[in-house]
């Protein structure tokens, strides 16, 4: 199989899952609930919507040439490149804690002596084939090469190459800043870049409700991906047993299982009330870590993921309930300066505790036997 004809055929199942929640545009339903959400609450378990069968069909189909594009790579798998690569992925689409993990484990590996450059797909950035983000001013980062990628850059310092060809933004990686290894951001399912040690991010929700695209947030079968992943980092418990699977099969499957938890650092004074605003997968889970830390949400303003605020936006900040309003890190970055500079906004970075040594081990121990 030529290289660009592999590239491209490995991205389709990706560029494809991307597209979906795009199909469901905000619009109202109920008390005012875009129907994005509606299809994401559902996702996650909540209960199914009336038409939430008519995705039925599709999902299986999507299921279906998920598995048989597995078999192809697994016959054919892609040559190894210079330099060690280590992926990043989850096997749901969005919200599962893997950015966190992303800068954190960079940061170990960067107190390790490694030189390190992630290399992202640079998804909700405007920019076309391979990117340098350093390249960019600090206005266009996150407007160009993406806001996850943004937000990896300034919280590690490492270089970080955006591109749909991950292959290809792999070897701009490689010929430009001769690093130790690459850090392959959300890259589970991109299977025409071979790696040295796939990393798997569960997050709380497990598999969500079981189902594939559309119909739920499944992008691939689990026993496929579990089988080539060598760590599993979860937060909370382990997913409920809703595809035949985890809780026997994947402790001889997959390699070893990480805890994890999500922290807000630092949060707003307990007892204080806030507005929220927040372009990410799943709001309800920032607003539940607030919960926790005595902070009330008096007002949400959402957005689906990625999504760069409005007038309408600005709008609803500026005649906010609350003195304060709080939004994440990976929304921050999406900010104007002048906004992000604002008094009055708190933003709330998760901090990500876990005990990384075995896998920063193992991966150092890849890098110097590749040195050799």
């Amino acid at each position: 199989m030529g290289r660009q004809k592999q590239e491209r055929n490995g991205g389709f199942l990706v560029h494809w899952e991307a597209i979906i929640p795009h199909l469901f545009t905000p619009i109202p339903r109920g008390a005012d609930v875009p129907l994005h959400q509606t299809l994401e609450r559902w996702w996650q378990g909540g209960h199914p919507p009336w038409w939430g069968g008519l995705l039925l069909p599709a999902s299986h189909l999507y299921g279906w040439i998920a598995h048989q594009r597995n078999r192809r790579y697994d016959r054919h798998p892609p040559s190894p490149l210079e330099g060690v690569v280590v992926s990043i992925g989850n096997i749901t689409v969005g919200g599962s804690g893997k950015t966190p993990v992303t800068i954190d484990l960079t940061r170990h590996l960067q107190k390790r002596g490694l030189k390190v450059v992630v290399v992202s797909r640079g998804y909700g950035g405007s920019g076309r084939g391979e990117i340098c983000l350093e390249d960019l001013s600090p206005t266009e980062q996150a407007t160009v090469g993406g806001d996850e990628p943004t937000l990896i850059h300034r919280s590690t310092g490492a270089p970080v190459v955006v591109g749909a060809q991950r292959a290809a933004a792999c070897r701009l990686a490689l010929r430009r800043y001769r690093p130790d290894l690459i850090v392959l951001d959300d890259a589970l399912q991109h299977r025409a870049v071979h790696r040295d040690l796939n990393v798997v991010v569960v997050g709380r929700s497990g598999w969500g409700n079981g189902h594939y695209l559309p119909a739920g947030p499944l992008r691939e079968p689990v026993v496929d991906a579990l089988a080539r992943c060598d760590w599993v980092v979860h937060f909370g418990p382990l997913p409920p047993d809703c595809t035949g699977l985890p809780a026997t099969a994947a402790a001889t499957t997959a390699g070893p299982w990480c805890d994890g938890n999500l922290t807000p650092c630092p949060p707003p004074p307990s007892g204080t009330t806030v507005t929220l605003y927040s372009a990410i997968a799943q709001p309800e889970r920032v607003v539940a870590t607030l919960a926790q830390q005595g902070i009330g949400v008096a007002a949400r303003i959402t957005q689906r993921d990625h999504a760069h605020p409005g007038p309408r936006q600005w709008r609803a900040i500026d005649q906010r309930p609350t003195p304060l309003w709080v939004t994440t890190a990976k929304d921050a970055v999406r900010l104007p300066p002048e906004r992000q500079a604002d008094p009055a906004l708190k933003v709330v970075t998760l901090e990500l505790i876990w005990d990384p040594s075995p896998l920063i081990d193992q991966i150092a121990h890849r890098v110097a036997s590749r040195s050799f």
